[in-house]
């Protein structure tokens, strides 16, 4: 039997497009690996190509090194430079015998003037081996694109973030692709992303949520039709349509349902767990009070310059605050050849005058000024002793160790993560002469240090790998910046107060609530008025009691502005109590205002629902204007989104279905049947968080309808079903462009949320509000604000509003049902809507935000 022979090649930058430089030819000189040269840089190694080349010796395959070219992170690679390297991958695979190819890639290559590098280069290898299955490994960071996906027989990523699995996953890729060469194995692969981004510091695989999605892929990999589960966790500062997390699992050709399946189950555990992303850091000067003040050798991660990914490794935000402190000993790293070469000049012993670091970019600082004393010289060559890629070579081309005033810094002659603490060893630096050490990194510096530390503090500083990812400047992902800013907020009912819905006549804004939850006994809907932006408010006044046989109003987000200078408000009649809670709306009505401090006699409508609910304002259309409204025909329907039409406004009849489909039946939920006693004290039993009457059948329901810029209806809409139930509440968006007869099929806008408040913009952007949604994972209760393009394919980052609550909110309490209008006077955006505080109940809240102009 021929012993198979299968190529390694090998291509990995991870590219940062914040970057302010780009990275040609001399980024990946150091190694540039031919042949040979790739196998002796990787022999014994615990890198992927160390566990290609172990994992092949094992299946008993001979490994054929081709090429490899390995770069530092950085800024994209030039075009001349990647043809480069394309020649020598042609070169070496032309009419190579090989029965396979295994590729280890980033998943986060970027090329001036390339939509796909790395598609491109699957697409060589699979020409130049037509036929021959390719095993490729890409890191955990990897933004995973389609076109690279679709000629590669197996696809597999590290699992741990420090990244300490390297080895295991380069072998683990060996094995299954001797599977495919020896015919036990015909490999298909299911794949599906969201555009979910966070910081790599909070991607810690030891950590939620990512702890979570890496232990079900593990779960689900243990089913023995599936041989390969991967969560690729995304890359933030690579800006491409594909930027995000994805999933991929792998399974023979008879078992795709089940790597279909396995997606389906990572994608909806990451929709409802996203937000459990921190997005908040200590600054660098908070990071740097609290270190000075901790016990025992402190680290503090320099989160803006996170050399490895792709920050030139001079910022020195941190190191100008380390000085004012000089009863600590402070340590760090500042990537600064000319000073490398200053302090070799003058030798160890001498002392030089530096100008170092803050030259690389506008985000990299005022460089550090003064005379130092030259502690050493190296050649900047360490080999890594820590848990990751141990034995792997180091080189920083050259390095010198100076002390200005209380901070040492080793000088690097290229910017080199300070991920082993063998960096700092082999320059003769001792960590018991230090208090304070400065890491230019993220997530991977904590394999080694975490143990050697007392703890490790995430600065939020400024840089090319800045963790506050609102301040860059996304243009090609699935994602927009936020550029919502929180102005203020403040009061503006007290308990119990919820469901707020707010229009605006002339400078006057109106708002109506709910003064109980989803018709329990007694409930009216009250108003107030505001002539002073929304800063003071009116005494309420009643503008909706329940009818003869109804035992409350309730409603949501249905006040709307008419063209006559009017505000209408639209509410349900509810009855109390029922068999079923669905059972309890029985009528939709309306009531009219001129100024909301007085209102018309209500009108009742005819429904053609057997259960009919209000939610959302109500929109002009040529000949009339529609209404959403979400109900069932009948008990053993899934509910559904829908709008009424009427030409005069108060005759109404069935218009068009928004959505409609058997897409969110969910396995527990709560439902209040009506048999709960009801005592003197509704006040206090209305506050209780656990108080949800619902049903959870599937559907969808609440809607929110606007008008777009290329003249459309474009609508929000929420899955129905239960907050706190084992599947996620997902917000879709939906268009008409026949005035709301026919919608698009509902598309996943990639978020949890329900209770949504859409509004345009001048420049045609999207504001959306709504209720952030996160079921079975510990989380604090949030609306949460974003900015969407015209047609709803990309969002920002959410801005999450202040509670108004001393203590974090735990998920339950329902915070949410947020109505947006607009302030004539400043522009500002007031965002209305119902909190918890303890000892008070529910309560409206306002929060003022801004949305700056494009560009």
């Amino acid at each position: 039997m021929t012993t198979p022979r299968v190529a390694f090649v090998a291509v990995f930058h991870e590219t940062n497009t914040f970057s302010s430089g780009e990275t040609g030819r001399d980024g990946f000189a150091a190694r540039w690996y031919r042949g040979g040269q790739l196998h002796d840089a990787f022999a014994s190694t615990k890198t992927v190509g160390g566990g290609f080349l172990d994992g092949a010796a094992e299946a008993g395959m001979t490994v054929v090194p081709v090429f490899g070219a390995f770069a530092t992170p950085s800024g994209p690679v030039t075009r001349p430079a990647f043809d480069d390297i394309l020649a020598e991958i042609e070169q070496g695979l032309t009419d190579l015998e090989v029965d396979g190819i295994l590729l280890e890639l980033h998943g986060d290559l970027f090329v001036s003037g390339s939509e796909d590098a790395e598609a491109e280069i699957v697409s060589l290898v699979s020409r130049l081996q037509p036929g021959r299955p390719i095993a490729a490994v890409t890191d955990l960071h990897a933004n995973v694109s389609v076109p690279r996906l679709t000629e590669l027989a197996i696809l597999v990523g590290y699992r741990t973030n420090p990244h300490v699995d390297t080895w295991a996953t380069g072998r683990r890729a060996a094995l299954l692709l001797a599977d495919v060469i020896a015919g036990r194995l015909a490999p298909v692969r299911e794949h599906a992303g969201l555009p979910i981004v966070a910081a790599p510091s909070v991607q810690q695989t030891a950590d939620e949520p990512l702890r979570s999605l890496i232990a079900l892929a593990d779960e689900l990999e243990a089913d023995p039709r599936l041989v390969d589960v991967t969560v690729h966790a995304g890359y933030a500062y690579g800006d491409s349509a594909s930027t995000g997390m994805g999933f991929s699992a792998t399974a023979d050709a008879a078992h795709r349902a089940a790597a279909r399946d396995a997606v389906d189950r990572l994608k909806a555990l990451a929709a409802r767990t996203a937000s459990v992303f921190r997005t908040s850091f200590p600054s660098a000067a908070d990071a740097i009070l609290e270190a000075v003040t901790a016990p025992g050798l402190v680290a503090i991660a320099d989160t803006g310059d996170n050399i490895n990914g792709g920050s030139p490794g001079d910022t020195t935000w941190l190191s100008h605050l380390a000085i004012r402190h000089p009863e600590r000993r402070f340590l760090t790293t500042i990537a600064d050849p000319a000073a490398v070469q200053i302090a070799r000049t003058a030798g160890v012993g001498a002392r030089v005058s530096l100008s170092l670091g803050g030259h690389a970019s506008t985000t990299s600082g005022e460089p550090i000024t003064g005379e130092a004393e030259v502690l050493a010289i190296t050649d900047g060559v360490f080999r890594n002793e820590g848990p990751m890629a141990t034995g792997n070579r180091i080189d920083m081309h050259g390095a010198a160790v100076v002390r200005i005033a209380n901070l040492t810094v080793l000088i690097q002659g290229s910017a080199t993560q300070p991920n082993d603490s063998a960096m700092f060893r082999s320059a003769g630096i001792d960590l018991n002469d230090v208090d304070v050490v400065l890491l230019k990194g993220a997530a991977a510096i904590r394999a080694d240090w975490s143990p050697r530390v007392s703890r490790i503090i995430d600065a939020g500083t400024l840089g090319e790998t800045d963790q506050v990812l609102s301040r860059l400047d996304y243009r090609r992902a699935a994602l927009l910046p936020a550029p919502a800013v929180l102005v203020e907020h403040q009061d503006v009912a007290g308990a119990p107060a919820m469901f707020p819905s707010a229009a605006r006549i002339g400078e006057r804004i109106i708002v109506v609530w709910s003064d109980t939850p989803d018709g329990w006994p007694g409930g009216r809907a009250l108003g107030s008025w505001s002539d002073d932006d929304g800063r003071t408010w009116s005494a309420p006044v009643v503008v909706a009691t329940p009818a003869p046989g109804e035992a409350s109003v309730v409603s949501a987000l249905s006040l709307t502005p008419r063209a006559d200078g009017t505000v209408r408000f639209a509410y349900n009649g509810v009855t109390w109590p029922t068999p079923n809670a669905a059972d309890r709306i029985a009528t939709v009505s309306f009531t009219d205002s001129t100024d909301g401090e007085r209102w018309s006699d209500p009108i009742t409508l005819q429904s053609p629902y057997a259960f009919p609910a209000v939610y959302g304002e109500i929109v002009p259309v040529p000949g009339g204007e529609i209404m959403p409204i979400w109900g069932r025909r009948s008990s053993d329907e899934h509910w559904r989104a829908g709008v009424w039409f009427a030409e005069d406004g108060t005759t109404w009849q069935e218009h068009g279905n928004v959505g409609w489909a058997p897409v969110a039946a969910l396995d527990e939920h709560y439902v209040d049947d009506g048999s709960q006693n009801v005592d003197d004290d509704i006040a206090e039993q209305i506050s209780q968080p656990r108080f949800r009457p619902h049903d959870a059948t599937g559907g969808f329901n609440e809607t929110s309808i606007q008008r777009v810029s290329d003249g459309a209806l474009r609508a929000i809409v929420r899955q129905q079903g239960v907050a706190g139930a084992s599947d996620p509440l997902m917000l879709f968006t939906t268009a008409s462009g026949d005035d709301g007869r026919t919608w698009s099929a509902p598309t996943e806008l990639g978020f949890t949320g329900m209770s949504p408040c859409l509004r345009v913009l001048p420049d045609g952007r999207l504001l959306l509000a709504y209720r952030r949604t996160v079921p079975t994972v510990a989380d604090t209760a949030a609306v949460e604000v974003r900015i969407g393009s015209p047609d709803a394919a990309r969002w920002s980052l959410p801005l999450p509003l202040p509670t108004g609550s001393d203590e974090p909110l735990p998920y339950e309490y329902q915070v949410g049902y947020p109505s947006i209008v607009t302030s004539v006077t400043s522009g500002e955006h007031l965002v209305l809507h119902y909190s918890y505080r303890d000892g008070e109940g529910r309560l409206l809240r306002l929060a003022r935000i801004r949305v700056p102009e494009l560009g």
